[in-house]
This record gives C-alpha cells, structure tokens and sequence, in this order.
C-alpha cells in the first residue's frame, strides 16, 4: 500500500493522490523488481501496464530511501525521457532560452529528487506525486520567468534610451492576433502593479506560451489548469489585458 503524501497545500489540506494514481502504485508495489521496471519502460499511455509519471516518482523516492541506487538511477533516467518529450512540446527550439530552460528543469527536477525528505522543505516531490504535469509546469515556468527577466535586462542594458521591445522572433497567435512575447519596459514595471491573478495569467500566456486549450488531450493547456472553458480564459486574459491598459493610461 501506498504511503501517505505530507506536504500540504496552500489552504494547509495535505496533498492526496488521485484513485487511479494510487491504484497504479499500489498494482507497481506487488510486482517483483524486474517486471517493475520493465513497466516503467512502456510508454503507451494506453497499453497494459503503463505506469503514469506520479507512480514513477513514488519508485523514485522509495528507492531513495532505501539507498537502491541503481534502481533509483534507472528510474529516474525513464523520467527525465519522458519530461524531455514534454519540454520539446511546450518549449521548442524557437523559445526564447529554450535550450537553458529545458536543460534546467530537469536539472531541478533531479534536485528536488537528491534533496527529497531533506531540509526544512522535503517533501516537495508531494506535489509531483500528485498532479505531475501541474507541477512539472510550475517548475519549467518558474525557470522561464527568471530566463525571461535575465533577458529584459540584457536588452535594457545594451539599449537603454529605448524603452520599446520588438518582439521576438516566433512571436504568438492569439485568437489571429499577433501578440509579443516580451513587454515593453514600462509594461513590465505596470505588469508588476497587477494582481497575482492577473500576472499568473498574463505571464503563462504571454511569457511561456501555454496555449488557451488544444485538441492534444496530452498537451497541458490554460483550460485544464484552471478547469474551465477555453472561451473563460479567453474572457479572463481580456479583462487582464484591459486592466493593464488601465494602469498604462494613469498619470
């Protein structure tokens, strides 16, 4: 049987797994070693056996604990194929820092492993057991966020007398508008001046390119973080965009 996730969420209720993550572990823990990672190693998401990306982690940290490194090396080695899949999805080529971003989040992720149930914040790899893609997003954006201020700086640094942003090359389609994926200087100090909400929202559109929705029932999308419609977000990041503009007008 599964052990029982600790960390807890923002409003202090722990961490739970979904039914048929739990199942899924449960179904790995009665497997002897090798017919284990030999489902580890499927990756069908429709074929018998397939493990989802939460059980990888709880085998990870079980064997962490106790001290199996060759499985743990293993195991982990699966994982990160399988994020690499996902960043070369939602952070191609044509991404801004798209090489160091991809290349950090899965350096991070090993941390998170290396320091898992250690330190005043252990057991952060709760999160990952739970909701994966939730959080392997927010570690990914994280990472972007800091690339893409690292970058206001460099601009503003090597151009200083001229506050506009071009946008980058790739810049995105929303809705058939063009949109940058880099504010202005003043849009960025406005930015700040926004609701959490708002610059959650705004900088997850606009600054990582996570798509409003997609017929990909794999493919992490603003509708499925937010768990509604895609014409919501739509409304939401209007109303955002608008808010901002507000504070651009304001003496």
């Amino acid at each position: 049987m599964a052990r029982p996730l600790r960390k807890c969420t923002t409003d202090g209720s722990a961490y739970t797994r979904p039914p048929e993550i739990e199942a899924a572990i449960d179904e790995a823990l009665a497997l002897d070693a090798t017919t284990r990672l030999a489902r580890a190693e499927i990756l069908d998401r429709k074929a018998p056996g397939f493990l989802p990306k939460e059980a990888l982690v709880y085998l990870i940290r079980d064997a962490k604990r106790v001290d199996d490194q060759t499985t743990l090396s293993k195991l982990f080695t699966i994982l990160a194929r399988r994020c690499e899949e996902v960043l070369a999805h939602q952070v191609p080529d044509t991404y801004p820092n798209a090489v160091d971003i991809r290349a950090d989040a899965l350096s991070e992720l090993g941390n998170l492993v290396a320091e898992d149930e250690t330190g005043t914040d252990g057991y952060r790899l709760d999160f990952f057991e739970s909701r994966f893609e939730s959080a392997f997003l927010r570690l990914w954006t994280t990472i972007a966020r800091k690339c893409l201020r690292r970058r206001e700086r460099e601009v503003v640094a090597a151009d200083p007398d001229n506050p506009v942003r071009k946008p980058v090359e790739g810049a995105l389609e929303v809705d058939g508008e063009q949109e940058p994926t880099v504010l202005r200087k003043e849009q960025m100090v406005l930015f700040n001046r926004l609701a959490p909400d708002d610059r959650k929202l705004l900088f997850l559109r606009f600054g990582n390119e996570v798509k409003v929705e997609s017929n990909d029932p794999a493919e992490v999308t603003l509708a499925k973080i937010y768990r509604v419609e895609g014409r919501t977000i739509r409304n939401r990041i209007n109303a955002a965009l608008a808010r901002l503009a507000t504070l651009e007008t304001k003496p």
